[in-house]
């Protein structure tokens, strides 16, 4: 605080400068040398103590700005750790720790200012008071009376603040769902759908971000009138009394009259535009502090040595009494259960799809809070394996060693041949050790995913375990090896005495169960030991075809990261790029930037005419005042019409075309980028293109755009009046200009290679946070609260250190240009004290100008700086136009007709396909799937189900021909391969919380509701959502989020209903008939089925194949069945129709004889029993 108010002595000392300075030129006697010398060094003191005392005010601001702000952030980052995962937004905290923590963090440099200004306007009252006597309450009741307008005008504007974040907020959110699961979006042809989507959600946040921006027009037009009318009325006034008077205007005074106007208005002006920025600062804070007091995650369980007395341990790892667990509309989803998991035992809890089983784990967890009962641990660090499993980017090694500090090898080793790591991905010619996985696992295959998850919670040794379906995604040999090396009687987790609770339906390895729970409808229908409990789960069991042969999928890794070719191409970007101006034109139009700079210019003519015109007048006989406080008031009134308009035209027309045409160039060019681009870019960098830098095209690139370009006309204007009023300050333009010219180099280098630096560590910070969302229950089972607490501290303070470096350069260059105008400011007392020559009013207008010349170069250094910052957002945005590959490649434009496919046979002839061109994980595969057959493509992990999937999909590059009814896919346009000929349902399966249920099942909104009512039904997902007495369309138009949550199994079932309202949406958009029975004239897409029932009970799969046989097959659809499980399916093939495809070294075995797959299955069950 003891640098601003240094600031405010030295900035109020100046119009005592002027004063002193004029009345010794205009002194008839000269005074002595002393004198002169004496006036020089009070100029020296006060320039440079004010450049100085600013500057060190600035450094401070900035410091306690940064020290606010990181530990704001980490408050953010520290309570989403505490929050429940279903209860977690990706959107709402990225939000609150970009938008609002940043406005949050300027409140503390705000109050400061506050004051500092209130100061400035009391002393220049005191300095008014003293030049025009009785007149000095004029500026005073103008601010008073501007203030009253400003609050009525501004008391919605924090509404309209909430309002634009909020929005802001859904559409990061959609945004992030959509960017996590482009797999999967991409596989299901919605990319049209979601575009739309996306623009809606843009159009809204716009439509409230203009409202805002209304507001903040009208405020700043009746602040903007304080400073210019004021000057104008008081001296007006003071003029008209002081001819009333017969007293002929006094230069000094009038000049010292405008300066000391110049110190009340400014600061005045300064508290009024500071307003709305409270306002959006509380309307922050408010958020803030909402999202801090969200109800945490409530943990229940109680630890034995808690509830126990000393020495009385039971020796039960974990111990359910009567625990009763609710869920969002409180109806117990598990009801009385008791439990007791001992050390070294292995527990299998079983039952169908939505029975509890999922909850079940969680409640043990602490991810679900009982209602009833209790939960006893003996430890709350649980190794955690979801159905889903979580992994942070990083290399493998990194990720199943965690957090450990010093990784121990021979247990790394150990645990990663027991996955079967060392197996699968040692074709990898860099080792398996620094193979990076990528954002959420993106490199990797869902079987690897899984068994690196399991590898970690191998490697950390918990004595607690709990594994939800955790084998699901692996192929039947796989998987029991992977099993038999865990919980076989000699498996890890039996030899360090773990106990396992074991959620799965594949029975055939209940024999390793030391007991089961069958859990139906919330309850524990039956439990016992596996000999006991066969009875009752024999329909649960699954099988798995032999398969010996390992063909990993080639995952790529880029060379470098997205977000370091960013930074270094902002790095060496020319400064003034002309392109980077005409590509941001081409976004906004020629109307807009040209109203901006005609209103602009205009604004900064009778902005600084006034000075030139008080020196005609103080010139003048004094018989014209009228003449001249009219015209004066006049120019202010042109000023304030030019620069409200200047607003109204950069806030809401500008900023609003500029917003609207990049983020929908940004979001075709995102979506339309092929399936690779998303493998070798970080989520983070991603969504920093829709967050950070249209944040910035929004809210700080038009201000920037329109505060530089004032700044320059300002400028402009200042010097041509300086110069006719002091020729000599002419010359001094040139070696002025020169020296500005190399210093503004030398910053922007430096200033370029710190945002380099700046976007790296933003990017980490912001991966790190979506990462640590996404993994919220794993994260809390092992215990490592504390080890990501301190990555995301580590992340801050990287982050802000090239911020903090940016704010120092950024004083050092107001330093140096202050000091310029400084200097020009002491040689005009100079020339003025020791030429002895030059009048009064040419001294009193270049010292009064000084004044104003020092904010406009500020001001113009600042805005030049943040139209730097705002031209890097936009040099990424057209980087990402420019350089982003496209999906679609030149000779893919054969548009097939309405009818196709009519009849959906599928032929493959010599495909070679893979992740990368170096490495092809098929090669050289025929396959044919006739008309209306049913093809299960069968194998281990790894082995290339997938990637056939993907490539019909055209998800992956292929070479060869893929011929759907005779026409070669690879020269269709891909929209039109996955929206007509492909009915998907991926792996993967993807729901937009934020969106509504039709939204979810049908993204067109074509279909009839009571077709998705019966889409729903058929799958027996309905009655999840709604009663029997329930409206279909109250239903359909609820956000998901508002609806009950699905388990894994029903987000399947779901993927199925989404299935099969497509093909009746294909019907709507007349690709085929959706009346009549003659299926012979419809067209017939192909229906793929990527791991459908992985984590299905068999009551449930069974469920699915008869929706898939009555609503596909019966209709004469193909079907290709993508699983690594035969199971339920052999029985439904037809002999001499249907045929099963097996891979196995990237090859393709079509098999008829299904006997001999009987065979392999049932050879494969004797000898997991007899193990």
């Amino acid at each position: 605080m003891i640098p601003r108010i240094f600031m405010v002595i030295f900035n109020c000392s100046q119009p005592l400068l002027i004063k002193a300075v004029i009345r010794y030129i205009e002194s008839p006697s000269r005074q002595s040398s002393c004198s002169e010398r004496y006036l020089i060094l009070a100029a020296v003191s006060v320039y440079l103590g004010s450049t100085f005392s600013s500057s060190q005010y600035l450094y401070r601001t900035a410091r306690l700005q940064l020290s606010v702000k990181s530990s704001l952030t980490s408050l953010v980052y520290h309570k989403t750790l505490g929050t429940a995962a279903d209860a977690a937004d990706t959107g709402k905290a990225t939000t609150v720790m970009s938008t609002d923590v940043d406005a949050i963090a300027e409140a503390p440099s705000m109050f400061h200012d506050l004051v500092g200004r209130v100061l400035e306007v009391t002393f220049g009252l005191l300095i008014l008071g003293d030049q025009v006597k009785w007149l000095w309450p004029v500026p005073l009741i103008i601010i008073l009376f501007c203030s009253r307008v400003s609050k009525f005008v501004a008391k919605n504007i924090r509404s309209r603040q909430r309002n634009w974040n909020e929005a802001t907020e859904r559409r990061i959110g959609a945004l992030g769902s959509i960017l996590g699961s482009m797999k999967s979006v991409k596989a299901l042809g919605i990319t049209e759908a979601l575009l739309s989507y996306i623009a809606d959600l843009r159009n809204d946040e716009l439509a409230r971000a203009g409202e805002k921006r209304f507001m903040d027009c009208q405020y700043n037009s009746s602040a903007n009138a304080l400073g210019l009318f004021s000057p104008a009325i008081t001296v007006a006034l003071f003029a008209i009394v002081s001819h009333f008077k017969n007293v002929p205007l006094d230069t000094a005074v009038l000049f010292t009259t405008v300066a000391a106007l110049s110190i009340v208005t400014h600061p005045a002006n300064m508290i009024m535009t500071i307003y709305p920025r409270i306002v959006s600062v509380a309307s922050s804070f408010e958020r803030f502090q909402e999202f801090l007091m969200a109800s945490p995650l409530e943990d229940t369980r109680k630890l034995e040595a808690e509830v126990r007395p000393a020495g009385t341990n039971n020796g039960d790892a974990v111990s359910l009494t009567d625990v009763t667990v609710n869920g969002k509309n409180s109806q117990p989803i598990l009801r009385n259960i008791n439990l007791k998991l001992s050390h070294g035992s292995v527990t299998v809890c079983c039952g169908p799809v939505g029975s509890g089983k999922s909850v079940l784990g969680k409640a043990i967890l602490g991810e679900l809070p009982t209602a009833k009962g209790l939960v006893r641990l003996s430890s709350k660090k649980i190794g955690f394996c979801d159905q889903t499993p979580w992994v942070m980017a990083g290399t493998m090694k990194e990720v199943i060693c965690a957090f450990d500090a010093s990784v121990d090898e021979a247990k790394y080793k150990s645990v990663v041949k027991a996955c079967c790591l060392d197996h699968d991905l040692s074709p990898f010619h860099d080792g398996h050790d620094g193979l990076h996985i990528g954002s959420r696992g993106v490199n990797l295959s869902g079987g690897q995913k899984q068994r690196i998850a399991l590898a970690r919670l191998l490697y950390t040794g918990e004595n607690i375990v709990v594994l939800d379906d955790s084998f699901a995604a692996l192929d039947g040999t796989t998987e029991s090896q992977v099993i038999e090396n865990l919980i076989g009687p000699a498996g890890l987790l039996r030899k360090n005495g773990a106990a396992v609770l074991w959620i799965t339906n594949s029975a055939q390895y209940f024999q390793f169960a030391d007991h089961i729970i069958l859990l139906d409808k919330g309850m524990v229908s039956r439990e016992g030991t596996a000999k006991e409990m066969e009875p009752y789960v024999d329909a649960l069991r699954k099988f798995s075809v032999e398969d010996d042969s390992p063909a990993p999928s080639a995952p790529t890794r880029p060379d470098k990261t997205q977000t370091k070719r960013d930074a270094h191409n902002d790095l060496y970007r020319q400064t003034g790029d002309i392109s980077l101006y005409a590509f941001y034109l081409k976004s906004t139009g020629l109307v807009a930037p040209i109203a901006v700079v005609g209103t602009t210019a205009t604004y900064a003519f009778f902005n600084t005419i006034p000075t030139y015109w008080i020196k005609f007048w103080a010139d003048s006989d004094g018989s014209n005042t009228a003449v001249f406080a009219v015209g004066y008031l006049l120019i202010a009134f042109m000023a304030w019409a030019a620069t409200s308009v200047h607003m109204w035209t950069t806030l809401c027309l500008l900023a609003k075309r500029s917003g609207t045409h990049l983020h929908d160039a940004l979001a075709v060019k995102i979506l339309g980028a092929p399936l690779s681009y998303f493998v070798a870019t970080d989520i983070g960098v991603t969504l920093n293109r829709f967050s950070q830098d249209i944040d910035l095209v929004d809210r700080q690139l038009p201000n920037s755009f329109a505060r530089f370009a004032t700044q320059c006309c300002k400028m402009t204007a200042q010097i041509i009046v300086m110069s006719l009023v002091q020729t000599t300050f002419a010359y001094a333009v040139p070696l002025c200009a020169i020296v500005v010219y190399f210093v503004q180099r030398v910053y922007l280098r430096t200033s370029r290679q710190l945002r380099v630096l700046d976007l790296e560590a933003k990017a980490s910070l912001y991966s790190c946070f979506h990462e640590t969302i996404d993994g919220l229950p794993t994260i809390r089972a092992f215990g490592w609260q504390r080890a990501v607490e301190q990555r995301n501290i580590n992340a801050i303070d990287l982050s802000m250190r090239p911020v903090f470096l940016m704010r120092c350069l950024n004083r050092w260059l107001l330093i140096v240009l202050e000091l310029i105008v400084n200097a020009v400011a002491v040689a005009i007392v100079a020339f003025a004290v020791l030429g002895g020559s030059g009048r009064g009013t040419r001294v009193g207008v270049a010292l009064n100008l000084v004044i104003l010349t020092n904010s406009t170069l500020v001001s113009l250094v600042l805005g030049f700086t943040d139209l730097e910052v705002s031209l890097g957002a936009i040099s990424r945005l057209k980087s990402v136009e420019e350089m982003t590959p496209q999906e679609d490649l030149s000779g893919e434009a054969l548009i097939p007709d309405k009818s196709w496919p009519a009849r959906g046979e599928l032929v493959l002839k010599d495909l070679a396909t893979g992740y990368s061109i170096r490495h092809n994980v098929l090669s050289n595969v025929d396959l044919i799937a006739k008309a209306g057959q049913k093809l299960v493509v069968c194998g281990r992990t790894g082995s290339g189900k997938s990637t056939i999937f993907m490539s019909l999909l055209r998800l992956i590059e292929s070479t060869g021909s893929i011929n759907v009814d005779g026409i070669n896919i690879l020269v269709v346009p891909r929209s039109i391969v996955r929206s007509r000929c492909f009915i998907a349902v991926p792996q993967d399966s993807v729901v937009f919380k934020d969106a509504s249920l039709r939204f979810n099942l049908d993204p067109t909104g074509t279909v009839r509701d009571r077709n998705l009512r019966d889409a729903l039904k058929s799958t027996g997902i309905w009655n999840v959502f709604s009663d029997a007495n329930a409206e279909a369309a109250d239903i359909l138009d609820q956000k998901l989020f508002s609806l009950p949550p699905m388990s894994v199994g029903q987000q399947q079932l779901f993927a199925l209903a989404r299935a099969v309202a497509q093909k009746h949406r294909l019907a709507v958009s007349r690709c085929y008939s959706d009346t009549g029975d003659d299926h012979s004239q419809r067209a017939r897409p192909i229906v793929l089925l990527d791991e459908v029932t992985a984590s299905m009970d068999s009551t449930t799969e069974t469920k699915v194949y008869d929706v898939v046989e009555k609503e596909f097959v019966a209709e004469g659809h193909t079907v290709i069945f993508v699983s690594h499980r035969l199971g339920g399916l052999l029985g439904r093939l037809r002999e001499g129709i249907d045929a099963v495809a097996v891979l196995k070294d990237g090859r393709v075995m079509v098999e008829t004889d299904f006997n001999k797959l009987s065979n392999v299955e049932s050879g494969d069950e004797q000898s997991n029993a007899s193990s």
